[in-house]
């Protein structure tokens, strides 16, 4: 955890490798205590990293419930340690309907893999339930997959711009980074008022 009134360049001596677009959400979500136990490293955010399942997990949980849940008894996970501290979160956003993990047989989280950022509008759009009912974005690398309705939700939700512009594009496979994380939560903040 933080200390009391240290600010997010005190507590990560890579802050200054925040891109400038993501200095306000990750400035943001630090203040929040949101990123509290999420770094990479003591001290380290390291914002240009992939951010993981279970680090996201925890992530979103704070902004939605503005807090960590309470004890978690068992993980419907097989690859979810209960005793682990995050456990709870990943249980929390399965309870939300945010996630159904990532493979069967059993029932697996697979919670230090990376997240992509087509995973990231999935997880984003059933977590805040964020309308479905939009225009297709347009962007010319989603067709055909099975986030694709998701990705074109959390665009004209004004939460994510893709990746690139000319054509417009998503970068569906890609690893969402810890700053871009930081960035799209922040913009549902925004988007939404207040916390959610």
């Amino acid at each position: 955890m933080s200390e009391p009134g240290a600010g997010v360049e005190d507590v990560f001596g890579d802050f200054d490798e925040v891109a400038s677009v993501h200095e306000p959400g990750v400035r943001a979500l630090f203040e929040q205590g949101v990123l509290d136990g999420v770094g990479c490293g003591a001290g380290l955010l390291c914002p240009a990293a992939s951010v993981t399942r279970w680090e996201f997990a925890v992530m979103v949980v704070r902004v939605l419930d503005g807090g960590d849940p309470g004890p978690l008894t068992r993980s419907r996970f097989a690859d979810t340690d209960r005793d682990l501290w995050w456990a709870r979160h990943v249980e929390r956003l399965a309870e939300l309907g945010a996630t159904v993990g990532c493979r069967i047989g059993p029932l697996r989280y697979c919670p230090d893999d990376p997240l992509t950022r087509a995973q990231t509008a999935s997880m984003l759009v059933r977590a805040f339930d964020l309308d479905r009912a939009f225009d297709p974005a347009g962007f010319t690398d989603t067709a055909g997959s099975v986030h694709a309705d998701d990705i074109d939700a959390l665009y004209a939700a004004g939460i994510t711009n893709g990746c690139r512009s000319e054509p417009l594009r998503y970068c569906p496979q890609q690893s969402t980074t810890r700053a871009e994380a930081a960035t799209l939560l922040h913009r549902r903040i925004i988007s939404a008022g207040s916390r959610p």
